[in-house]
């Protein structure tokens, strides 16, 4: 309720306006949206940049694969009996990159070691959803396993969209990220 109600703008009831948490939050502001809890902007843009980040490490992965093969199975692409094992391996090769792009990006932060658990210990659920919704928006838009750049940003988009929430909420809710 109180998440909706951040994303929202929604006033709550004098009820919960009495909790502790929401005690000074100036509910006059003229942009409401932004006026429930300072974190909630801060916590949006932060769980953005970190899907994003993660966005980037699963295309690079996912869309590699599926070129391989269109590559490999040129001019007319992976036959129909190994779509499925394309995907299995483009989701693999997405998160994959994902954990070694993560491990990257953290080294100089943390070191070696503790860079490669943080990377792991990402949620594999925001990965999961994030390739799933990929190869469903390509297969929904192209009827089969390729890669075309006029529907590439959707795809993107589609990772992108399923994956943000579930960070934003991780983030928001329990206080982890990735970065």
């Amino acid at each position: 309720m109180m998440l909706f109600a951040k994303l929202f703008g929604v006033l709550p009831t004098k009820t919960i306006l009495q909790t502790p948490e929401l005690q000074g939050v100036n509910w006059t502001s003229r942009n409401k949206r932004w006026a429930m809890q300072p974190d909630v902007r801060k916590h949006i843009f932060r769980s953005a940049r970190n899907t994003l980040w993660c966005l980037l490490g699963c295309a690079i992965g996912d869309l590699g694969a599926i070129a391989l093969f269109e590559r490999v199975y040129a001019p007319d692409g992976p036959p129909r009996e190994l779509w499925t094992m394309v995907w299995i391996i483009a989701m693999g090769s997405g998160i994959l990159t994902s954990v070694l792009l993560e491990t990257c990006v953290l080294w100089r932060q943390l070191g070696p070691r503790e860079a490669f658990r943080t990377a792991v210990g990402m949620s594999m659920v925001s990965m999961l959803l994030m390739e799933v919704s990929m190869n469903v928006a390509d297969y929904g838009m192209m009827g089969k396993s390729a890669i075309n750049l006029a529907i590439l940003p959707v795809t993107l988009l589609a990772g992108f969209l399923a994956a943000w929430p579930y960070n934003y909420w991780r983030l928001s809710r329990h206080g982890k990220c990735c970065h």
